[in-house]
């Protein structure tokens, strides 16, 4: 597996290496699966190589998977991949990476990443990122404070729900009204 990945032409050889690598607690392959994260031309064994890191798991590949989701350079598939693989795995500093993000992002109005970001959390299932639902209430873009209230309801943080309620008056946007209401 370690020699398809390396060196084989095709790359659904190296996607089926990487996706098999996952959970080979062998630094040597988390090193060749760190590099393929970043050098291989084609993005599925990227993301499949993300994936085996965030399987196996280990400080140096969760600080890995950290760094490339905040990587601006990198590409917004690519970012949103670690995202899901953060999440997915609850690797510790998800939280504080993602806000990192949104504090670079939050009053600018750069492309969608932030509203990808907030859409792919508001789908999760991890009570500990309540702090960044929260956030999301306070946003200018009703969009992204309908992703906090899915975000809310999904992992039923009851300590946020008066927030949530508090959205439902006069000079709030319809759209958020109606989420609110029919959400429930």
């Amino acid at each position: 597996l370690v020699q398809a990945l390396k060196r084989d032409s095709f790359w659904r050889i190296r996607l089926t290496a990487a996706e098999n690598l996952a959970g080979v607690e062998d630094e040597a392959v988390s090193e060749l699966l760190r590099y393929k994260a970043i050098y291989d031309p084609v993005n599925q064994v990227r993301i499949a190589s993300l994936k085996a890191l965030g399987t196996t798991g280990g400080e140096k590949n969760q600080k890995f998977i950290l760094d490339y989701f905040t990587d601006t350079i990198k590409g917004t598939d690519l970012r949103l991949a670690a995202l899901g693989i953060l999440v997915d795995n609850r690797i510790p500093g998800t939280t504080g990476a993602v806000n990192s993000i949104m504090d670079k992002l939050w009053t600018k109005d750069e492309g969608r990443f932030l509203e990808f970001v907030c859409r792919d959390l508001s789908r999760s299932e991890w009570g500990e990122l309540s702090p960044l639902f929260e956030r999301m209430l306070g946003h200018n873009s009703w969009l992204l404070q309908i992703y906090g209230i899915r975000g809310i309801r999904r992992n039923d943080i009851a300590g946020l729900q008066g927030k949530v309620d508090a959205l439902d008056s006069e000079g709030v946007d319809t759209r958020v009204r109606r989420e609110v209401t029919d959400g429930k």
